[in-house]
């Protein structure tokens, strides 16, 4: 008579080093989802927010309305789950949309970093260290178009 294996044991789980919470950039926030934001962050592990949905925002606007339309919405969001100075990524499965399929492989990577990283401090650095780069990159194309919008016209 076989005797039948004994179940494997579990592994021990890890404690969480980073979260991605994704959220349709359409909806507001809840008052649950915000709590849970709020008790993942108390806990100390870095949230990556993911928003989706950010190309049915404006259909059929030019481009820049639509750009508009999603940097309004992030900001609303950010703001209400209190994240205001994290990163955020925007997400769609529309892989015809060229932003969406830079966003598909910028949160793989941030997926494969957050893996590879050593625990939840070395998590918060590597977001809070992309939230600083994407700060100053704004900073700096913020400044360029103010130089040039001061710049003297030139005849041609």
């Amino acid at each position: 008579m076989l005797m039948p294996t004994p179940p494997t044991p579990p592994r021990p789980a890890r404690v969480s080093q980073a979260m991605l919470y994704v959220h349709d950039v359409r909806w507001k926030v809840s008052a649950r989802c915000r709590d849970f934001v709020a008790d993942v962050q108390a806990m100390g592990v870095p949230v990556l927010l993911v928003l989706t949905k950010d190309d049915k925002l404006l259909q059929g606007g030019t481009s820049a309305e639509q750009h508009q339309a999603r940097v309004k919405a992030a900001k609303r969001v950010k703001a209400s789950l209190d994240l205001s100075d994290s990163v955020h990524l925007h997400y769609s499965v529309d892989s015809s949309i060229p932003s969406s399929r830079k966003g598909r492989r910028q949160l793989l990577r941030y997926i494969e970093s957050l893996v590879e990283a050593d625990g939840k401090e070395e998590c918060r650095a590597l977001l809070d260290g992309i939230a600083n780069k994407k700060k100053e990159g704004a900073a700096e194309g913020a400044a360029a178009a103010t130089a040039a919008a001061a710049a003297p016209a030139h005849d041609a």
